[in-house]
Order: C-alpha cells, then sequence, then structure tokens
C-alpha cells in the first residue's frame, strides 16, 4: 500500500515508513503488552498462556512481560532449549513445557530462573537433564519428567536441586538400574516412578527417612533391593500395586503408613499376623484374587487387621463378592472402601453388635439391587458413628423405609447414578445430621411433602438429571437448612408459587436444562439470601405488561439465563431486572434478540460482568445508552453479537477492564477507544474482518505500544479476499501502512528532503537507487491525484490495463486479447472493450515507472492476470501498488484480478495488502474445462463493468 488519507497521523509516521521502505522490514522493541503469541489471564495479569500456538522457537515469546510468574507453553513444537531460554523472565515460579517435542536442552537453559518453583518437562523425546541445568534450579519444588526417553537417571542434573520436594520420572525406558543418586534429594518428598520397568531396580538403593510418598506402581517388579538390607525402610505411603511381588521378604523392610499391594501375588495375611512388621501401618489397599486368595480368608484378615488396629482397608477385585457379615469382624476400621467389586448382595455384617469404629463405607461401581447390609434380612446395621456413606453407581430401584435407621450420624450419602425412581416417605426420616444428600441421574419423577421429612441440618441437595415434571410449594418445606438445591437437568414445567419459601438459607439454585416456559409471580419468594440462580436452557419468555418476575431476589448475585429454547429470549422487557439491586453477574448469551431495549439494564447499578454473546440475528443495532448506567462493569462479553462498529456512545465504559468482541462483523477500531474506555486492559476482538487498511493504522499502533492487551493481536488476520497469508498477519507485522494526511505534506516534505538527499546520494546506484526512484515517483502519483482532484472530470484512455507476467503472454495475447477486444456479439451482447498493454501502448522515451503510472491512471479499472510466475515479478509488484493506491483514494472497486490456477496461501505472502482490498466477488479463476469458459467471459466482462453497446462513443468518459 502506497498512501492512504488518514488525518490523525502525524509526519513522523511517513518518516518512520520512508526508513523501513529503505532498509527492509525492521523488528521494533515495543512496551505494549500485544503479545505476537501468548495471552494474559485476565484475572491475574501475571499468568501467561502460549499453549497450543504452534511455537517453534522460544524468541517467539521474547515479548513476554519480565514479572511473568506463571508461564504454560504445552502442545507446541519446541524441539530445543537454547542457552538463556528464559532469563528474561527472572520472577517465574511455574514453568508448563509438556506435551512438546523437546529432544535437547541446554546446560544454560534456565539461567535466571532463581524463582522458579514447579517445572513440568513431561510428554516430550528427552534423553537427559543436563547436568548443569540443575544449578540454576536451587528453588525448584517440583519437576515432572514423566513420559520422555530417559535410560538413565544417575547422569542427569539433579544434585544441584537442594530444594526439590517431588520428581515424576514416570513411565521412562530406564535400563541402567541405578536409582542411588536420588538419594542426594535431601529435600525429596514425593517420587513418582511408575511404568519404569524392573530393570530400573537392579542395583540397591536406600531413602532418606522423611519420604512420605513413594510409587513404584507398573513396574513388573518381583523384588525391591536395598543398599541395607537389615535397615527399615520408613516411606508413609508406598504403592506398589500393578507388580509381580510374591514373597513377602519383598516387602518385610517396608514401614508404611499406608501400602498399596494390588495385583501383587503376596499372600499379606502371613504378613499381618507378624507384629514386627510395618508397625505403623494404617491404611493398606488389596485385592481379594491375588493378595487373599479368595473370600475364605478375609475372616483371617479381618482379625489380624483389627490385631493390629489398621484403620482403613481397599478391598478390590472380587468376583461375585458375597460377603456374607465377614466384615463384622473388622472392629478396627474407620474406612472401608469395597469399590469396584461386583457386589450384588452387600450382607457386609452379621449385625448382632454395633460397629462403633466405621465412618466411611464406600460401596460404589459394585452391582447392587437389593440395599440389605446385615446377613440376617430382619435387621438394620448398627453403625453409630458412620458419617459417609458411598452408594453411587450401582443398580438400585427403591429406598425403603429404615434403611438408614442405624446410621444416626451420617452426614454424606450418595445415591447418584443408580435407578432410583420410588424413595419411601420416611426414608430419611432419621438421618438428623445428614447435611449432603446426592440423588443425581435417577429415575425420580415425584418428590411429596415428607420426601426429605426429617433433614432438617440438610444443607446440600443433588437432584440433577432425574424425571421431575412440578414442584409444589411444600416439597422442601423440611430443609430450612439447606444452602445448594440442584435441579438442573429435569423435565420440570411448572413450579409452584411458595415452593422455596421455607428455605431462608438458600444460596445456590439450579435449574437449568428443564421445560419452564415462564417465571411465575412468587416462584423465588422467600429467597432472600440466594445467590445464584442458574434458568440455563429453559424455554422462558417474558412478556410486556408481566410482573417483574425476579423482584424478590434483593441479595441476587448471578443470574443466568443462557439458551433459551427453542429460539432464545427474543425480547427483554424494559422492567425485566427490577429489585435486582446486588446482581453482579448476568448472562444472557445465546439468545437470539430481535431487538434491544436499553431500559432492562439501566436498574443494575452494582453489575460487573455481563455476557451476551452468540445473540446475532444479523447486524445488531444497539441503543447507545444501552450501558450508561453500568459505572461497576469490569467485563462485557459481546461474542458473535452483529455488531458492525465500536460506537463511543454505545461503548462510554468508563470502568471497564475486559472487552470480548471475537466473531463480529467489526471492520474498524476507533481511533480514540482509550478516550471512552479509559479502564480498558483486555481486548478480544479475533475473528472481526478487520480491514488492513490505514483506517485501522492507529488501532494497529495502539495495540501495539499500548498497555491495553490485545489478545493475540498478531494473530488477528485480514478476512477472506483480503491481503493475509501464513508468515504475514494483520498489520501487525511487515512494513507498516503510510496513511498520509495532506495538510501535512508540506510538513512531511521538510521533515524527510534532506533525508532523501543524503540517502539518495550516499546510495547512488543499485538497490538504494531503485528505492530512491521509488519514492520519487510515488510523491509523482500523490501530486498527479491532486491535479485529477481539480479537474473533476476524469477521461479514460482505456477500458482496462492489463498486468501480467511475460511468461504469461501466450494466454494474454490468444485468450483474453481476442475475447475482449473482438467482442463478439453473438456469445455476449458486449462491445469491443480497449485494453492497455505495456508491450503495445507504452510511450517510448519514458521510463517504466511513469508508463506504469500513467497506465494506470487513464484506464476505467486494472485487470491482474496472476500465476506462479505474477509472484516474482518486480514490475508486477509496481503496477498493483499504484493500482491500490488509486483504490484506496478514490473508494471504488478497480481492481479485477483473474487467477490461471489456484495460488497457495504462502505465495499470497507479497501481495498481502491486495488481498486485503479485493472483494471477494471480483475473483476470477480460469477454467480448465472448455464447457466452463463461456461463463467465464461473462463474468469477466461483468466485473470489468463495460458500457452496454450503444454508450460505446462515450464510454472513455465518465
Amino acid at each position: 500500500m502506497l498512501g492512504c488519507i488518514n488525518h490523525s497521523v502525524k509526519p513522523v509516521t511517513t518518516l518512520v515508513w520512508l526508513l523501513t521502505l529503505l532498509w527492509g522490514p525492521t523488528v521494533w522493541k515495543t512496551e505494549g503488552i500485544s503479545f505476537k503469541s501468548c495471552y494474559q489471564n485476565v484475572r491475574h495479569p501475571q499468568t501467561i498462556f502460549c499453549q497450543r500456538q504452534s511455537i517453534d522457537n522460544v524468541s517467539a515469546i521474547s515479548d513476554l512481560p519480565n514479572d511473568t510468574t506463571a508461564l504454560n507453553l504445552s502442545n507446541n513444537h519446541l524441539h530445543f532449549l537454547p542457552a538463556k531460554s528464559f532469563s528474561f523472565l527472572p520472577n517465574l515460579e511455574e514453568l508448563r513445557l509438556d506435551q512438546n517435542h523437546i529432544s535437547s536442552i541446554s546446560g544454560l537453559a534456565f539461567q535466571g530462573l532463581s524463582s522458579l518453583r514447579v517445572l513440568n518437562l513431561s510428554n516430550n523425546v528427552l534423553k537427559e537433564f543436563p547436568q548443569s541445568a540443575g544449578k540454576f534450579l536451587t528453588k525448584l519444588v517440583v519437576l515432572i519428567l514423566s513420559n520422555n526417553q530417559f535410560k538413565s537417571l544417575c547422569s542427569q542434573g539433579f544434585p544441584h536441586l537442594f530444594s526439590l520436594q517431588k520428581l515424576d520420572i514416570s513411565f521412562n525406558p530406564l535400563k541402567d538400574g541405578n536409582m542411588s543418586c536420588l538419594t542426594i534429594l535431601e529435600s525429596l518428598d514425593v517420587l513418582l516412578a511408575q511404568g519404569i520397568g524392573n530393570k530400573s531396580f537392579q542395583s540397591p538403593f536406600s531413602f532418606k527417612p522423611h519420604l512420605n510418598r513413594l510409587d513404584f506402581s507398573r513396574n513388573n517388579l518381583t523384588t525391591l533391593p536395598y543398599n541395607n538390607p537389615k535397615r527399615t525402610i520408613n516411606v508413609t505411603h508406598m504403592d506398589l500395586s500393578w507388580n509381580r511381588l510374591s514373597s513377602p521378604a519383598a516387602i518385610a523392610h517396608l514401614n508404611p503408613e499406608s501400602l498399596d499391594l494390588r495385583n501383587n501375588l503376596i499372600n499379606v495375611t502371613q504378613l499381618l499376623s507378624d507384629s514386627s512388621w510395618a508397625p505403623n501401618l494404617q491404611s493398606i489397599s488389596l485385592s481379594l484374587q491375588s493378595n487373599l486368595s479368595g473370600y475364605e480368608s478375609l475372616p483371617t484378615l479381618c482379625d489380624a487387621l483389627t490385631a493390629r488396629h489398621v484403620m482403613a482397608l481397599r478391598l478390590t477385585d472380587g468376583q461375585d463378592f458375597e460377603p456374607k457379615g465377614v466384615f463384622q469382624a473388622c472392629s478396627s476400621l474407620f474406612f472401608l472402601d469395597l469399590s469396584q467389586n461386583n457386589i450384588q448382595l452387600p450382607q457386609l455384617f452379621t449385625c448382632d453388635q454395633p460397629l462403633e469404629v466405621l465412618k466411611t463405607l464406600k460401596l460404589d461401581y459394585n452391582h447392587i439391587r437389593d440395599l440389605h447390609f446385615c446377613s440376617d434380612y430382619k435387621q438394620q446395621p448398627k453403625l453409630p458413628n458412620l458419617t459417609s456413606l458411598n452408594l453411587k453407581h450401582n443398580h438400585i430401584f427403591f429406598i425403603p423405609s429404615g434403611l438408614f435407621s442405624g446410621m444416626p450420624k451420617l452426614t454424606t450419602l450418595n445415591l447418584a447414578e443408580n435407578n432410583i425412581g420410588f424413595i419411601n416417605c420416611s426414608a430419611f426420616s432419621e438421618l438428623k445430621h445428614l447435611e449432603e444428600l446426592v440423588l443425581f441421574r435417577n429415575a425420580i419423577q415425584v418428590l411429596y411433602d415428607a420426601t426429605f421429612q426429617g433433614l432438617s441440618n440438610l444443607k446440600v441437595l443433588k437432584l440433577r438429571n432425574n424425571r421431575l415434571r412440578s414442584l409444589y410449594n411444600n416439597t422442601f418445606g423440611s430443609l430450612p437448612s439447606l444452602c445448594v438445591l440442584d435441579l438442573g437437568g429435569n423435565s420440570v414445567e411448572y413450579i409452584a408459587p411458595g415452593t422455596f419459601q421455607r428455605l431462608p438459607k438458600l444460596t445456590y439454585l439450579y435449574l437449568d436444562r428443564n421445560q419452564l416456559k415462564e417465571v411465575l409471580r412468587g416462584m423465588f419468594f422467600g429467597l432472600q439470601k440466594l445467590q445464584i440462580l442458574d434458568l440455563v436452557s429453559n424455554n422462558l419468555r417474558f412478556r410486556d405488561g408481566a410482573s417483574p418476575p425476579f423482584q424478590e431476589l434483593s441479595g441476587l448475585q448471578t443470574l443466568k439465563l443462557q439458551k433459551q429454547q427453542p429460539h432464545g429470549i427474543r425480547k427483554i422487557p424494559g422492567d425485566l431486572f427490577l429489585g435486582l439491586r446486588s446482581l453482579k453477574q448476568l448472562y444472557l448469551s445465546s439468545n437470539k434478540l430481535y431487538s434491544l431495549n436499553s431500559l432492562p439494564l439501566l436498574v443494575l447499578h452494582n453489575l460487573t460482568h455481563l455476557e451476551m454473546s452468540d445473540m446475532c440475528n444479523g447486524k445488531a443495532r444497539m441503543p447507545n445508552t444501552t450501558f450508561s448506567s453500568l459505572l461497576k462493569l469490569t467485563t462485557l462479553v459481546l461474542e458473535n453479537f452483529g455488531l458492525t462498529e465500536i460506537q463511543k456512545a454505545t461503548f462510554n465504559i468508563p470502568s471497564l477492564w475486559d472487552l470480548v468482541l471475537t466473531n463480529n462483523m467489526i471492520q474498524t477500531v476507533p481511533s480514540d477507544i482509550e478516550t471512552f474506555l479509559p479502564s480498558l486492559r483486555f481486548l478480544d476482538i479475533r475473528f472481526n474482518p478487520l480491514a488492513c487498511t490505514c483506517a485501522n493504522e492507529n488501532f494497529r499502533h495502539w495495540a501495539i505500544f499500548s498497555s491495553v492487551h490485545v489478545i493475540l493481536f498478531y494473530h488477528i488476520k485480514c478476512p477472506p479476499g483480503m491481503a493475509s497469508s501464513k508468515k504475514t498477519q494483520f498489520l501487525a507485522h511487515g512494513q507498516p501502512a503510510v496513511c498520509v494526511n495532506p495538510t501535512e505534506f508540506l510538513a512531511f516534505i521538510t521533515t524527510t528532503a534532506v533525508l532523501i538527499g543524503v540517502l539518495g546520494g550516499a546510495l547512488g546506484y543499485g538497490k538504494g537507487r531503485w528505492y530512491f526512484l521509488y519514492g520519487y515517483y510515488m510523491l509523482r502519483i500523490w501530486l498527479k491525484e491532486i491535479q485529477l482532484r481539480k479537474t473533476g472530470l476524469k477521461k479514460y484512455r482505456y477500458d482496462a490495463f492489463v498486468s501480467y507476467s511475460s511468461q504469461d503472454g501466450d494466454w494474454v495475447f490468444e485468450q483474453l486479447v481476442p475475447q475482449l477486444e473482438r467482442g463478439d456479439e453473438e456469445d455476449d451482447g458486449g462491445r469491443p472493450c480497449q485494453l492497455c498493454l505495456h508491450h503495445r501502448d507504452f510511450l517510448p522515451g519514458q521510463t517504466i515507472v511513469s508508463n506504469i503510472v500513467e497506465a494506470v491512471y487513464t484506464s476505467r479499472k486494472t485487470l491482474c492476470v496472476v500465476s506462479p510466475h505474477y509472484f516474482n515479478s518486480e514490475w508486477c509488484s509496481m503496477e498493483v501498488q499504484v493500482a491500490l493506491y488509486r483504490l484506496f483514494d478514490e473508494h471504488n472497486d478497480l481492481l479485477v484480478l483473474v487467477f490461471l490456477e489456484a495460488p497457495p496461501t504462502w505465495a499470497l505472502s507479497a501481495f498481502h495488502k491486495l488481498r486485503q482490498v479485493v472483494r471477494r466477488r471480483t475473483y476470477l479463476q480460469w477454467p480448465s474445462e472448455p464447457s466452463q469458459q463461456k461463463v467465464f467471459w461473462a463474468r469477466l466482462r461483468l466485473s470489468l463493468q463495460l458500457p452496454e453497446r450503444h454508450d460505446a462513443e462515450d464510454s472513455c468518459l465518465l
């Protein structure tokens, strides 16, 4: 682009352009925070996200601020970390480099990261962690190296990691059989070494006495070597599951508090009977088949656990498990986990005496149908101190009366993901201390007045994804302490007024994904403390003149009304939000409003967060006063709203901090946006057809240099049909546009005349001389345009100037010229067209540049014959740029493109501004099929806008 009219750009802008023109594109160091490949966390600006940005070199993040504390570079294409990769981020505390292709790390890669505490290098192809790398990570607490290609541990840079507390080396093909080097990690608290193979344990090793967690699972181990076989290994939590340990001697020297031996071959009954083994054991996880040799060992196991006062047992891998009261003998257990077995009848206890100790019982993911916990069907279990019972994901159909009578202290009951369709009205009546009841994903159709009778201390009730259709005013009357009520995902069509009036403490109410058609007066009566109301995906409609539905919710802080079906809320009455004095967050997205009234929002003086995304119903018109009363608004999300412009009168929101405008139809950003959004810190305007013209030159400069973070600004592309490519994005890359104010042209001449003279004399001939002449002819173009404006009437000698590469001359002479200049009347009824061809019509004695300028300005249009040869022609580039100057100045569609073959996207990088300004309807593709060529010629004549035949004599006068 050679020049545009812009009344806000100073002569110094053109001076910068001239320097760029003479020496080519330059990388300028900016002070802004619109990063090339990353974006900030809106609420935590010191956290930077760069994941999934196809970054293949750390230089791509060199523009990040030096106060960054957390950086996510996962899921990119990094292969190598060079020296001082992150030295410009001295405050970095957390660094994620997982899921890249890193195969090598310089020993100086982490130099300068003295504050780093967490480093994640998992899921790469590393074979070593350089010895010298660790000396720069003296404060590192967590190092994750899992899923790499390490074959050795002792050659890694661990010696300097004095502060390391957690190391994950899982799933590496270690072969050196030596883990002794890990003993130097004095502060190590957690070691995860899953799936590293049994060859990693061929050499003896020992651990520091304070090691808290050790995970050696999935290693196919048959033994555990030690440096000192007589020394006891004190590890608090040890996981040896999914190995092949068979001899009790293999773990004889372990002294854990928690031990997982599932899917091994060790029969632990013998070990447990030895009181000298693991005297501190409190919790053990076993497989019924491999560790106990079947059900007959359960009584012996319970006796051993009771004798040793073990408090927690996890038992899995049961096949057709029938306990038959065996766990009555496990009288020392506080925690019993029998999940993921095949239990059908949970007859765990004899129930002849109470189990005073048991507090948590897990029976989830079994096949339980009949809830009888006692071997005698006539008895109920006596679990006086049980606080948590989990029966999730079984085959329970109903809850009988008195089932929980022997569990008076139960506080959490999970019955989710069953087939419960009926609940006896007195089923929960004795659970006076129950605080959380989970019933989601069942088949409950009706709730009665007495269903929850007796649950006076219940705080959380989850009934999501059942089959409820109606709610009545006494259903929840016995729940005065309820804080969370989740009724989402049902088929509720009717809620009687007063249904929630006896829930004075209710804070969160979820009614999303139901079939509500209206909010009746009094529906939310009594909910003075309600803070969150979720009505997403119902069938709600609101009528003018109806009583304001939310006026009783004076304390409500969040209201969600997204995705009303089938077509969304079409109109918002002016008094819809009346009474919502405390509302801070409002979600209205995915509703197809056919008009937006500004009145509803005027009463929301405390609103801080507003989302109105996916409401596009064509081009949206927003009243100027829409947000005028929202003096505390900090976040506004208008994604896919149908906006075509950012109007100052509408967006005059001084408090706004975060503005999201993605997927709209905005072509230009106001040059004075910072004046009416003074507090703005984050702007997301991706996926808009932003014009790559001078109209956005101020926005480009502002986005790069201001303190506002334009999210992924350097990834914003021109719309289809405008100049863009894989390498040249929007206006953020390449040469800045030249936007000259005519009234300041004299200042431009004064500023640059001396520089032109000096540089012209210094450069002499060659490339410098060419650029000097180039600038001279651009000045001639500008002066010529002024002259044409003064004359008023433009006379054209030609219908079109044909810009083409000499290597495409055969097609021009054999196809184009005969068709257009002959004007076959039988085919299309057109008149002959007068073309300007450089080999025929350029004036001898003049320079090529002069002839190009004359040809463009004496032709009605410029016709570009584009092929791969075209992109390599220096003169074709000149012809296009002169035509673009005229196009920008006259604001007419003066360019017609004919592609002889479909061009690759990368090939247009040199002509990115051409793609920015040429409309899609002027693209023509030369068809290879003869049957389609007649249509092609008709479309080409239409694109050239040739006058009818009776105007032929005056066709060159416009």
